[in-house]
């Protein structure tokens, strides 16, 4: 199995409160009729508005679900839009007429949120496709709808940049960066949320705004880790993006084929991770059925720091690449592609449709022997379709105050990953994940989950182990720019605690 190890969420809250001024939902009336209407009364197409009803095969099309995990959603109607305007009419009109609206970008949302359900219209952001890339201010201006995959080519092809951002080719710019956004260059480059410029993002009244860290600081901040549908629909993201023409990354691969090695494995790494937490090196184990992987990449390695790396994690099979940005992006990808060309032409649909869940976890200390001994129990027994990924943090990541956007994990040594493409009725492996989470919970835990890695079973849980010590501050943003909670889906930031 392989999964996007550095995954999205389209994030939207959990109580849904219109003001006293709202307009109640009409009982017995074909909602998506008068949506449609109101839409054309402001000056969008109603033909945009595709739903499940009128255009069965078109709504099939665009409501393609790769994970088949909570079974298929179908939401009322997908509203196709073309620019930020058809936007602000659409949050006008779900206004007008109190029907609750989400945003997609990717629809990589691990619960599903970006999907709404039988009673939501969906904002469905892929025709915000446009990438504008400036060689002299070393810039990109990207819709919200844009693809990773299409966004690393673009950039490579115009002016050889590069940026951090996850490796899922098929997951969407605008979800990924307001969660965070974490890659195996994070350590050097920053979340993609921390090379964020300007956000043009469509308010809770409509209004369409381009915010920065000076015309509107409040905003700006919540959005970055924080704002995935909470505080409006973000269209458009100005990043800046780093010169990579000349830079060789290398990447050591270290494989295991005795998962009862794990102590000795993890104890190297652990002790590797904390030695060049204030690196740019990544480093990344995979533990899965009968095997464990180490994966150490960065630039500018040399022959000694190889060797090093050699000595720390002896194996039986150990691969050395040297690769440029753009064949790092292809080596990481999933689905995957052979050729960096291949990039320009990924789709949603390139993913493959199999049930998907994830547990996710920070640490922010090492751990004893003994500490290690007891996850290596578990671990031992890793069941098939199965993965346990541990991923440095440090760096660029942990240079930036926890207070300083919205992303609150800052002070952590790695982030734990679990995920799985179980069917989910295999009794077996859920009890195992349950066991290996109790475990985890213990031994590891900091108290922190990763937003991007969304978890229903968190239950109320969820708002201190996304955002800790942000989440006051988050309240008090949500509060002011959308008092009616407009914006909301299961796991989204409150108007109170």
């Amino acid at each position: 199995m392989k999964v996007c190890v550095f995954s999205l969420i389209l994030a939207i809250s959990v109580t849904f409160t219109y003001s006293s001024s709202a307009t109640p939902a009409l009982v017995g009336v074909d909602q998506t009729a008068l949506f449609a209407a109101c839409l054309q009364q402001n000056g969008s197409p109603d033909s945009m508005l595709v739903s499940r009803d009128s255009s069965p095969e078109k709504y099939k099309k665009l409501n393609f679900q790769w994970n088949t995990r909570l079974g298929y959603i179908q939401p009322m109607a997908i509203l196709l839009i073309r620019n930020a305007t058809d936007v602000s009419n659409g949050v006008k009109c779900a206004r007008e007429l109190n029907i609750r609206i989400v945003p997609k970008s990717g629809g990589h949302s691990y619960e599903k949120y970006s999907f709404g359900d039988n009673s939501t219209i969906v904002i469905d952001l892929r025709r915000l496709d446009q990438i504008i890339v400036s060689e002299q201010s070393k810039t990109a201006e990207v819709g919200a709808g844009v693809l990773l995959a299409r966004l690393y080519w673009e950039i490579w092809n115009h002016g050889k940049f590069g940026i951090p951002a996850g490796s899922c080719t098929t997951v969407g710019a605008g979800g990924l960066t307001l969660g965070g956004g974490y890659g195996f260059l994070s350590k050097r480059h920053g979340l993609t949320s921390d090379n964020v410029l300007e956000v043009e993002v469509v308010d809770a009244a409509g209004k369409i705004e381009m915010v920065d860290a000076d015309s509107n600081p409040d905003m700006f901040w919540a959005l970055l880790g924080g704002g995935g549908g909470n505080f409006g629909i973000v269209t458009k993201l100005k990043y800046k993006l780093f010169e990579a023409a000349n830079v060789t990354f290398t990447h050591v691969y270290i494989h295991y084929y005795d998962v009862q090695r794990f102590s000795l494995v993890f104890k190297a790494w652990d002790t590797w991770n904390l030695d060049n937490l204030n690196t740019t090196a990544y480093g990344g184990l995979v533990i899965g059925p009968g095997f464990l992987t180490v994966n150490i990449f960065d630039a500018g390695m040399t022959a000694e720091d190889i060797e090093r790396i050699r000595e720390i994690f002896p194996a039986e099979d150990t691969i050395i690449k040297n690769l440029d940005f753009i064949e790092l992006v292809v080596e990481g990808s999933h689905p995957a592609v052979k050729d960096p060309a291949e990039l320009a032409n990924v789709t949603r649909d390139d993913m493959y449709e199999y049930p998907f869940r994830a547990k996710s976890y920070f640490s922010s200390r090492t751990l004893t022997d003994d500490e290690i001994d007891q996850v290596g129990t578990v671990l031992a027994r890793v069941p098939s379709r199965v993965l346990v990924q541990f991923s440095s943090y440090g760096g660029a990541i942990n240079d930036i105050p926890i207070d300083a956007t919205s992303f609150v994990h800052r002070n952590s040594l790695y982030n734990v990953q679990v995920p799985n493409d179980a069917d989910p009725n295999d009794l077996a492996i859920n009890e195992w994940v349950k066991e290996l989470d109790q475990t985890l919970l213990q031994v590891l835990d900091n108290g922190e989950a990763y937003q991007n890695y969304n978890d229903g079973e968190l239950g109320e849980e969820y708002l201190e182990r996304y955002y800790g010590s942000n989440l006051q501050r988050l309240m008090a943003i949500k509060r002011k720019v959308d008092p009616d909670n407009i914006f909301h889906f299961p796991q989204s930031i409150p108007l109170t605690p």
